[in-house]
């Protein structure tokens, strides 16, 4: 055995404290190599523990193993974390101040379904085991364990990544943007020709609806130019998606109502502006300005949709000093109960009454588009049904340095 390792017995790794790389590099446990870091990629994890030893011992080697942490001390600071931001991986004490372990199982279960759950307790009874187990956990580790147990548990839920290929994405996504531009021309020019009076003489209405056709297939060129921007970014750099300090009202909100101002006057919809007077001039967020109006064209557009002629639209932003809560209401159609838990889902969308509806209604991916988004801004977003129609709140941190309201 060489002399840079050291043999280290099981006993002696129950509940190890905190280490750096330096002093796990050349471990070996049990005949085991530890390595100080996986290849797992980096996923995001929460972990709530009560302990504070314990808490820094799981952040030190889930660092090491290059996987980000989120902390959490009690049951409803977690929740309020799981309410707001998207993790992968969930580590949890069962015994926990505020909120049981339990009861948070369940919430992340109905609301975060996709996040996997890791109880760490010290009770390994059978009876605690099933009731974490039929709660949602995927994994239950009894304390006291020792270092690579804790990490091939993790590593279980946190496979690596599948390498990404850039140059094929790149190729593919030049391809897309190309036949999409082509297409809008084409249509561009098929119009010009109609107005013409090429295809014969049309009527008002007619030469009105391709007015608009026009419109909108200016827009269309120009969200093909922003996502071949951002597509061309995103490869050229680190990966992350670039952000800047945003103005929710005046650089997002303002400008989605600007392109939809046809639609609002053909249904005769009021918009209506709920100012919050705590917040002072505009609603700063750090993110994507493409993808932000992105959801909120989404939301504007869904409320348009399902509106009812003559209505009213509302739309707000708040605070409560660590994030900004935004709604958007529309007087009209209600979501069946039934269909509330899912309305996030790809591909999931509302009845429509007749065939326009339906083909306005699109391939149902928006509010799930909206919903990735958001999450990847580190906020959060849900439905809430009303007496005359329905409301959808999402949430987004504020911009670091912004006074609180």
């Amino acid at each position: 055995m060489p002399t840079s390792q050291r043999k280290v017995s099981i006993d002696e790794c129950f509940l190890v404290p905190p280490v750096g790389k330096a002093l796990l590099s050349g471990l070996e446990i049990d005949g085991k190599e530890v390595s100080a870091s996986t290849s797992a990629g980096l996923y995001r994890i929460l972990v709530i523990e009560d302990d504070p030893t314990l808490l820094d011992m799981y952040q030190r080697i889930l660092t090491e193993m290059k996987l980000s942490v989120d902390l959490s001390s009690n049951g409803l600071d977690a929740l309020e974390n799981l309410s707001t931001t998207s993790y992968h991986l969930v580590i949890t004490d069962l015994n926990l101040p505020g909120l049981d372990g339990i009861s948070l199982l369940q919430w992340i279960q109905r609301h975060r379904p996709s996040t996997a759950t890791i109880v760490i307790s010290g009770d390994g009874r059978a009876d605690r085991i099933q009731a974490a187990m039929r709660g949602g956990a995927k994994d239950f580790l009894v304390k006291p364990f020792n270092f690579i147990e804790f990490q091939e548990v993790v590593t279980r839920w946190c496979q690596p990544l599948r390498p990404f290929n850039s140059e094929v994405f790149s190729s593919l996504m030049k391809q897309v943007m190309h036949d999409v531009r082509g297409e809008v021309m084409n249509l561009e020019s098929m119009i010009k020709l109609m107005q013409r009076g090429k295809f014969g003489d049309l009527e008002y209405g007619v030469n009105s609806a391709l007015i608009t056709m026009q419109g909108k297939l200016l827009q269309l060129k120009g969200l093909t130019a922003d996502y071949c921007l951002l597509t061309r970014t995103l490869l050229h750099g680190n990966g992350d998606i670039p952000t800047e300090r945003i103005g929710l009202k005046k650089e997002v909100i303002t400008q989605v109502l600007g392109e939809m101002q046809e639609a609002l006057q053909r249904k005769e919809i009021k918009i209506s502006c709920i100012q919050d007077l705590s917040i002072d001039g505009d609603a700063y967020v750090m993110g994507n300005r493409l993808m932000l109006k992105s959801v909120f064209r989404a939301l504007f557009s869904n409320a348009i949709r399902h509106c009812h002629e003559a209505g009213v639209i509302s739309y707000g932003i708040s605070s409560n000093g660590r994030r900004y809560k935004i709604h958007v209401a529309n007087e009209g159609d209600i979501i069946p109960v039934e269909m509330e838990e899912s309305i996030f889902d790809d591909f999931v969308q509302g009845k429509a009454d007749d065939s326009v509806a339906i083909q306005e209604e699109g391939l149902g991916q928006g509010l799930a588009l909206a919903k990735d988004i958001l999450r990847q801004h580190g906020g959060d977003i849900w439905y809430e049904s009303l007496a005359n129609g329905s409301k959808f709140v999402s949430t987004l941190p504020l911009c670091l340095g912004q006074a609180a309201a």
